[in-house]
């Protein structure tokens, strides 16, 4: 799952983040910026979105693990604030490893060059794409101020340094020491040596 974690929620890697929250939503919105495709592969692929909207609207019903799992989410045992017997919703691991390729933890996707870095540094994710992808993360981790428990404490700390990684890529390269054109015309650099 995503965003907001929940009593016996945590699985091998970690937290589950719950997605039909505020800060689910945005994040899935950042994923979707960077260019990641969340849904589910096989031979009928499905929107996770689309289950999470069935699920709010009641077509899907609270309890229905199949109806669910067909759509890469599964229900928390909390139930979500105002939900009407609805439960937070996470990503399944089977659904993980779908959209992010090898098997990985919600945690491990925000880590120093993890998969949400790499996606962004690669040459198809524009500096608009990433923009985007900030902006809906930045809302996503203010939602989540102030972080009430060592876990979310921790959780909130990997997305802030993912961000920072990420907006480093429109960063231009800092000179570590001046260069002047080459001496001659075959790429020799004259280095000048700091006085």
């Amino acid at each position: 799952g995503f965003a907001g974690a929940s009593a016996g929620s945590h699985g091998p890697g970690g937290l589950d983040r719950s997605l039909n929250n505020s800060k689910g939503q945005y994040e899935m919105a950042g994923l979707e910026a960077l260019g990641f495709a969340l849904m589910t592969k096989g031979n009928q692929r499905f929107k996770l979105q689309d289950g999470i909207d069935l699920y709010e609207k009641g077509t899907i019903a609270p309890g229905d693990k199949q109806g669910l799992f067909k759509y890469g989410l599964k229900e928390s045992k909390k139930d979500k604030s105002k939900g009407g017997g609805r439960k937070l919703l996470f990503m399944t691991s089977a659904a993980m490893k779908d959209i992010f390729g090898a098997q990985q933890t919600y945690e491990s996707l925000w880590k120093v060059n993890g998969p949400l870095v790499q996606k962004a540094q690669a040459p198809a994710c524009t500096p608009n794409k990433r923009e985007l992808a900030l902006k809906n993360f930045r809302k996503s981790i203010r939602d989540r101020m102030p972080a009430t428990d060592a876990a979310h404490q921790k959780q909130l700390a990997v997305m802030q340094s993912c961000c920072t990684e990420i907006e480093d890529t429109d960063r231009p390269p800092k000179a570590s020491s001046p260069l002047t054109l080459p001496l001659d015309g075959m790429g020799l650099w004259n280095v000048v040596a700091p006085r």
